[in-house]
């Protein structure tokens, strides 16, 4: 029995590698120039066109105690503690801070302890899922010592700076951790005694470090190396600030959605029309779904 090899013409050739390179133009037109586009636009919406929003003060009702297990293992609930070594630097564990002094635009904290104290940590009430529904981003801080924090180990690459850290927060408590892949948004102390700065970070950003650490906890902290250090009795003012869309602005994360569901649908599509399924360039060879559109537009015409 012999089977014959049907010979396809050069022509229909020809048009199916037409078809197919206007339909990866086009794909790649809308995700090189249609993604970016699209943010641009959200960009400057937000930035030049919706009236802005506005920093909210962190204040004594956004802390709270939460049970707290340092790396020696001593488990208290604090809300503000630091972190000391002994004078020999044999012990090190986590300090409760409650001198704390609340205002309106400014806090101030007065170190306790016997020892010398190199990190505080502010918890606070939000886990990484929780930046991302709210869209909190931005936050705004400031933080003035007592006296200069400027060290730096080149070797090591340490240096004195203000930065939020990633704790994990499983079964009810919060697990200090260490790794260098959990914190962003350093602020080092150079030179002086008051840092002024903001701590951004996108929705896609936050996506990322929730895949990476889990739903971890944040956490504020100011971290000392070296020779740079709190004694019992220093003030520490600080203010925390984070940003809070205005009604006319695009939430980020509702627009990844919508921006989201939009690209599926048009990938989707240009899927579909890479099948012999539709023919949209190819009216001489229509495929079902070509088909099932012109029967629902004859259906219109004869209402």
């Amino acid at each position: 029995m012999k089977f014959r090899i049907k010979k396809i013409k050069k022509s229909s050739i020809n048009k199916l590698r037409q078809k197919d390179l206007i339909i990866s133009i086009i794909a790649l037109l809308f995700l090189f120039v249609g993604v970016p586009g699209y943010v641009s636009l959200l960009n400057s919406w937000n930035q030049d066109i919706s009236n802005p929003g506005e920093y909210i003060p962190i204040g004594q009702n956004e802390t709270g105690n939460y049970t707290v297990e340092s790396i020696p293992g001593s488990i208290g609930s604090y809300s503000i503690m630091s972190y000391y070594y002994d004078d020999g630097g044999t012990d090190s564990d986590l300090y409760p801070q409650t001198a704390i002094i609340w205002g309106d635009s400014n806090n101030t904290l007065v170190v306790e302890g016997d020892h010398d104290h190199y990190d505080i940590y502010f918890i606070t009430p939000w886990h990484i899922s929780d930046l991302i529904q709210n869209n909190t981003r931005s936050f705004k801080i400031k933080v003035q010592l007592p006296r200069a924090a400027t060290y730096y180990d080149e070797i090591n690459h340490k240096e004195s700076n203000f930065r939020i850290e990633y704790w994990d927060d499983s079964d009810g408590v919060i697990h200090q951790t260490y790794s260098t892949s959990n914190m962003y948004g350093q602020i080092k102390f150079d030179g002086g005694s008051i840092v002024n700065g903001y701590c951004n970070r996108s929705v896609l950003d936050l996506m990322v470090d929730r895949a990476t650490h889990g739903d971890d906890r944040v956490v504020f902290t100011i971290r000392l190396e070296g020779n740079d250090y709190l004694r019992v009795g220093d003030v520490v003012t600080f203010s925390y600030s984070y940003y809070e869309l205005s009604d006319t602005e695009v939430p980020e994360n509702k627009a990844l959605q919508w921006g989201g569901a939009i690209g599926g649908i048009v990938l989707g599509l240009l899927a579909l029309g890479s099948t012999t399924a539709w023919n949209p360039l190819d009216p001489k060879h229509p495929g079902w779904v070509d088909l099932q559109l012109k029967k629902l537009f004859n259906r219109r015409k004869r209402k």
